[in-house]
């Protein structure tokens, strides 16, 4: 797997189980902050370089999704140096600070994202927080045989054109899972067509930099 991609992989690994570390030891735990961790995986066509557009267009709403915050005036290191604080991490902010999320998401489903985790929150929760503790493959596939069991996400204004949720929640389990071995389920064409560029389709985390 080219390096470069395998460490943003790790970064985004890192980052979205430190703030889940913080979530889940919270009283409750809101649909917003779910969908934000699903949102930290995103990136969109401009991923790259001091001004790749995701930074603003997702990983900072993500970040606010996540804390209640609505950071739409602040810079990149103003949001960084917040959920330092947030979480007592100056590696937090170093991780805010670097590129981090590896799907192209659909952008047709990114919003009805956020109403479909609303509305199966209740089912959602759990296997979020399993993922955080995955010990074992077995362990993957029950919660891959969860996924495989919700209702397709339904695309804006087309409630029945659904994608499957394994396109949605398999990045985001990846990134919550500690020893990165959640398998990636993304069908989207740009993707692969990145995923091609790199050479790094069939590719996975080399065991060595777990």
């Amino acid at each position: 797997m080219s390096e470069s991609w395998a460490a943003r992989q790790r970064r985004t690994n890192r980052l979205v189980r430190a703030i889940a570390d913080y979530l889940f030891t919270q009283t409750s735990v809101l649909p917003d902050q779910v969908y934000g961790l699903c949102k930290l995986t995103w990136i969109t066509n401009s991923y790259s370089g001091d001004h790749a557009a995701y930074i603003w267009s997702t990983k900072i709403p993500a970040l606010g999704d996540v804390f209640g915050r609505n950071y739409s005036d602040s810079t990149l290191r103003e949001v960084a140096a917040d959920v330092s604080t947030i979480l007592r991490s100056t590696a937090a902010a170093d991780l805010v600070l670097s590129h981090t999320g590896f799907t192209n998401f659909y952008p047709a489903y990114r919003n009805t994202a956020r109403e479909w985790i609303t509305e199966h929150f209740a089912s959602l929760r759990p296997l979020f927080k399993a993922a955080c503790y995955l010990g074992t493959d077995e362990q993957g596939l029950q919660l891959i045989q969860e996924i495989e069991r919700l209702p397709g996400v339904p695309k804006a204004n087309h409630d029945e054109q659904l994608i499957r949720p394994e396109y949605l929640l398999t990045p985001a389990f990846f990134a919550l899972d500690p020893r990165m071995r959640f398998p990636l389920i993304n069908g989207n064409e740009g993707v692969q067509a990145l995923l091609a560029a790199l050479n790094v389709t069939q590719a996975v985390i080399p065991a060595d930099d777990l």
